[in-house]
């Protein structure tokens, strides 16, 4: 299995994923796909997309996803363009949370 190295500045837009800090949620503007990952270590390209054909959230889910640390999220973006990996890295802290992320063309 090869593994698509992430490009940076190839696509453009803005973030996809969102913090609702009123219920601590997460929610994908444009209405995913989505799908949770839950293994500690991230997943490749390759793994995100078969993660998001098998085990896709619904349209409502993807707008009230509990935000929960460690957890990842493998998301389709920008218009189809992109699938990102992102994962919640600190606890709520008022009104946001502090995330990474993995992007790459699709």
């Amino acid at each position: 299995m090869s593994e698509q190295p992430p490009k940076v500045d190839t696509i453009g837009g803005t973030s996809t994923v969102r913090f609702d800090s009123g219920d601590g949620t997460l929610a994908v503007d444009g209405g995913g796909p989505a799908a949770l990952w839950t293994e500690e270590r991230d997943p490749t390209y390759e793994e995100c997309v078969a993660q998001l054909g098998v085990q896709a959230l619904g349209r409502r889910e993807i707008q009230s996803i509990p935000y929960v640390r460690g957890q990842g999220l493998c998301v389709v973006t920008f218009a189809d363009r992109a699938v990102a990996f992102v994962r919640g890295v600190s606890a709520v802290d008022g009104d946001a949370v502090q995330m990474r992320a993995v992007r790459w063309p699709h």
